[in-house]
């Protein structure tokens, strides 16, 4: 089947948390445990591009958070988030009121640590997914299911991407 495998590409590696950074603030981040030839890349360019994309289907909803590393489509990275679940729903309703959001790569063999800050481009995409989702209620389980089928169902991360208007 040609489809794209989430965790092939690393997506698991990808993380999303709840940091304190200076003046003690709270921020949604994300973290990209990868090789340190992946973080130099990312470190010599300095160049992230954002996109979202919501997803809707008879009462199942999902949004994903790409981002695009150093303009390589070999380092597209993506988060799905459901907005039924309580975690979720904070990160998203946190992101919606940080002017940036935090990146940190962390080196998998040596666990060095580079932290940067990039524009927060998804503000008004998270606003209008949960002005469409909020009243729509999904398990966990509903929700893996519903990721299941979508990811079956793209191809490639780099055309998923470009399909995207920005």
């Amino acid at each position: 089947m040609d489809c794209i495998s989430f965790k092939e590409n690393n997506m698991d590696n990808f993380k999303n948390y709840i940091c304190k950074f200076e003046d003690n603030k709270l921020l949604s981040s994300f973290l990209l445990k990868t090789d340190s030839n992946t973080i130099h890349s990312i470190k010599n360019s300095m160049t992230i591009s954002l996109k979202n994309i919501s997803y809707f289907s008879n009462n199942k909803t999902a949004l994903l958070l790409l981002f695009k590393f150093a303009d390589n489509d070999k380092l597209i990275y993506g988060k799905w988030f459901n907005y039924s679940n309580n975690a979720d729903k904070e990160h998203l309703e946190m992101m919606l009121f940080q002017k940036e959001i935090p990146i940190l790569l962390i080196d998998s063999k040596t666990n060095e640590q580079f932290t940067f800050y990039v524009t927060n481009d998804f503000s008004s995409g998270i606003k209008e997914h949960i002005k469409k989702t909020n009243s729509i209620k999904m398990s966990d389980f509903d929700f893996n299911s519903y990721i299941t089928y979508l990811e079956r169902n793209i191809k490639s991360l780099p055309k998923l991407w470009y399909s995207i208007d920005a």
